[in-house]
This record gives C-alpha cells, sequence and structure tokens, in this order.
C-alpha cells in the first residue's frame, strides 16, 4: 500500500516537472508517467482490480484534459492527488476527508482569481460541497450499517452528481472546465459507492435507474451515464468496473456522446434483466418503457461540438485501453439479454432515432427542465469583512537580499507543490 501511496504523490508533479512555466511542459512526460504508474497499479494489485481500476480511469480522464489543454493548473493537480486518494481508501471516513480537500484546493483556484466576485463564488461552493457531503458524513458518525448507509451515501452522491433540479457548485458557470466537474462528481461518487457490498440490498441498482431517468428531465448526459454505471455496479463489480472507462468520453460533447448513449442504453438493459428479480414483472415492463423514453432526453438535446478526429481519437484510445485492460485481468462474462432487455434496448433506441428526427421541430420535448432559481444560499457581498479578518503585522523584506528569494520561492503556487509532495513522500516513507 505505501508503494501504491508514492505513486499517488507523485501525480501533481507529473505536469509540473521540467516546465519554466508551471503545468505547459512536453506531453510525452505525463503520458510516459501515467501509462507506467498504471502498469506499476495493474502489477501490484491485480489480485483486486476494485483499488486500482478507478485509478486507472481517474489517470486516463486526467491524461485526455491534458493533452486537450496542453497543462494542468498546480492547485487544481494538487486537487486531483486527494480524489485519487480516495479511490483507494478502504475507510469511508477517510473517503470523505479526502473528498473535502480536494473540494477545498479546486475551489482555491477559483479563490485566487483576484475578482471579488470569483472570491464570493468560491465561498459559495465549498459552502455547498460540505453540505453534500453531510449525509455520508452523518451515517459514517452515527455508525450506520447496511441500507441505512447506502441511503446516506446515495443523497450525497445525489447532491453532488446532478445539477438539477439544484445547481451544481461546479456547474454554475458554463466557462467551469468539464474537468473539474468530474473531479468533483463523478470520481467521488465511484470512491463512496464500490466500497459497499450489494450481495443483500439488490434493489439499488433498480433505484440508480429509477433516479437516472427522473433526474434526466433536466441533467447532463454524463450525469445520467455516472448514475447508470453506479447502477450496473450494484449488481457486478465487474461491469461497474467497465463502466468507468468511459470517463474520458464525457469530457466533451463531441460525436463520441453516441458511444456513451451506447453504453447507457447497455447499462439499462443489465439493470432491466436484473429488476425481474426484485419487482413484479409486469411493473418491471413498465419502469422499463417510461425510463428508456427519459433517459433517452439528453443524449438528444445535447449540443455537439465538433472537434478535429484526431482529438476524438484520443479519448477513444484512452478509453479502449481501459475497457481492454479490464476485460484482460476482470473474469468478464456476457451476460445473456432476456425479454426485459430487449424491451428497454428497443424502447431507448426508437426514442433516440426519433428524438434526432423531432428535436429541430419541438425542442421543448427534449430540452432540460430548469430547476430551482433563486440565492439558495445568503448572498456574500464581502467575503473578507464577513469574516472580521484584520491585517495582520507586516514583515519588513528589505534586509537581506536572500531572505527575500526565499520568501518568494515559497510564495510560488508551483514550488509550494513540490514542497507538500516532498512532505508525502516523507510520510509515505515513515509508514513502512
Amino acid at each position: 500500500m505505501n508503494e501504491l501511496i508514492i505513486c499517488i504523490v507523485f501525480i501533481p508533479f507529473i505536469f509540473l516537472g521540467g516546465n519554466k512555466k508551471a503545468g505547459e511542459g512536453p506531453l510525452w512526460i505525463p503520458a510516459a508517467l501515467a501509462l507506467g504508474c498504471v502498469s506499476y497499479f495493474v502489477w501490484q494489485r491485480s489480485e483486486n482490480p476494485l483499488w486500482w481500476g478507478g485509478v486507472a480511469a481517474f489517470l486516463a480522464l486526467t491524461l485526455s484534459e491534458v493533452i486537450e489543454a496542453k497543462k494542468l493548473k498546480p492547485i487544481t493537480a494538487f486537487a486531483s492527488l486527494f480524489f485519487a486518494q480516495s479511490l483507494i481508501s478502504r475507510d469511508i471516513g477517510i473517503t470523505i476527508i479526502c473528498i473535502v480537500m480536494g473540494d477545498l484546493f479546486l475551489n482555491l483556484e477559483t479563490f485566487l482569481a483576484g475578482d471579488l466576485s470569483e472570491k464570493n463564488r468560491a465561498i459559495h461552493n465549498i459552502c455547498r460541497s460540505l453540505f453534500s457531503l453531510l449525509p455520508a458524513s452523518f451515517g459514517v458518525l452515527l455508525h450506520l450499517e447496511g441500507h441505512y448507509l447506502i441511503l446516506a451515501l446515495a443523497l450525497t452522491i445525489v447532491l453532488r452528481l446532478f445539477a438539477w433540479p439544484l445547481p451544481h457548485w461546479v456547474s454554475e458557470k458554463e466557462t467551469e472546465s468539464p474537468y473539474s466537474y468530474l473531479l468533483a462528481a463523478a470520481i467521488p461518487s465511484f470512491a463512496l459507492w464500490h466500497n459497499q457490498d450489494f450481495s443483500s440490498y439488490p434493489l439499488w441498482a433498480l433505484v440508480w435507474m429509477a433516479l437516472a431517468a427522473v433526474l434526466s428531465l433536466g441533467a447532463q448526459y454524463s450525469e445520467v451515464y455516472i448514475a447508470m454505471g453506479l447502477g450496473v455496479f450494484c449488481i457486478s463489480p465487474v461491469h461497474g468496473l467497465m463502466a468507468i472507462a468511459l470517463w474520458p468520453l464525457l469530457l466533451h460533447k463531441s460525436k463520441v456522446m453516441y458511444l456513451v448513449a451506447l453504453f447507457a442504453g447497455i447499462g439499462g438493459v443489465l439493470i432491466s434483466d436484473f429488476s425481474i428479480k426484485a419487482l413484479n414483472e409486469n411493473a418491471v415492463y413498465a419502469i422499463e418503457v417510461l425510463s428508456a423514453i427519459l433517459l433517452s432526453r439528453p443524449f438528444v438535446s445535447a449540443k455537439i461540438i465538433v472537434r478535429p478526429w484526431f482529438v476524438d481519437a484520443i479519448d477513444i484510445a484512452l478509453t479502449a485501453l481501459l475497457l481492454g485492460l479490464f476485460i484482460f485481468v476482470l473474469p468478464a462474462q456476457i451476460p445473456v439479454v432476456g425479454l426485459q432487455g430487449i424491451i428497454f434496448a428497443g424502447v431507448f433506441l426508437i426514442s433516440v432515432i426519433l428524438g434526432k428526427v423531432l428535436y429541430p421541430k419541438r425542442k421543448r420535448f427534449f430540452e432540460p427542465i430548469n430547476g430551482f432559481t433563486g440565492n439558495l444560499w445568503p448572498e456574500i457581498k464581502d467575503p473578507i469583512a464577513l469574516l472580521q479578518e484584520r491585517a495582520g503585522k507586516q514583515i519588513d523584506l528589505s534586509e537581506g537580499r536572500r531572505l527575500r528569494k526565499f520568501y518568494d520561492a515559497i510564495e510560488s503556487e508551483s514550488h509550494l507543490v513540490w514542497l507538500l509532495g516532498l512532505l508525502g513522500l516523507a510520510l509515505a516513507w515513515g509508514l513502512r
């Protein structure tokens, strides 16, 4: 486990090493080191892919973002460290702490933007992220077990994953990176969910399908797919891991969205065939048809952004590598599709095709429904005055040129990340 911690500590440095300007180095450096880390995870943890599968998907997601944007901000990279650590934690309490730290560093980037409105938004985001973690935190503090703990975790995941009917704190601003949203939504959702044993609670697969269908009225297709992936995980962790292999395809609303729709349909087929064990057969048919119609709406209304073919090919290649990796190391079996799954697949496919034909004429039938509007949180006009912060004693650095250089180095973001990384290495080495 110590070797794994050391690898995770090195994740921010993959994007900072050897650069004159942090985050803008040669692309072969993150590519080689990220693939090396994935190979090391497979070699060390091949007996239990549940502990390295999420990290492999996360690294592929990060690699896709680096190739696309050609940089990764130092503080965002440090936030990624905590989110990656949450994926390999076996304790829910530690997982929640890692998610909190990741949220704080993710919002620190916004707070340092300089504009007062951005500082306000950063404080609002932190309040909302902490609020979303309350159900899971209470579940851990009250030592809940079974259905009650799973329900508490599901409430937290819904608050962090869906942007409807409540606005998501990351997607509040349209210019926000989809990578930041997936850091705050997809990775914590899987980190909280994959530690649970659903062998005695199979009904949760159908619950996630119903939630995805209902909330798809105003949610994005990426949110719907992640929820369906959690439902598939309740049936089989093997298929759940394969579902997260598509994380790189969720970054952009390009033509690869149709691949996401294909796998969402496959997830619905698996849940539909499985749900016959939990509900009456007639009820299952009604739920399948209604869910298939609703789940098709986000894929119809999503506005596709045309991107160069080689850019999409990178995401497809990363996804194919992950799928191939999981199929190679997991005891995957192709399930037999029953009548229930065929009905869901048919209705879902027909709804998507008809929706694409009808969308130009009847957009209102497919466009997302607006959620709650207004100030859900008290407006903070001056956060510094609200906190009653006072100016500290001024330190005169005019004396001593070397002392000034030392403080300048400490205040540099990239140097701070390096120092914190060295501290993490020291702690990991001390645990040996």
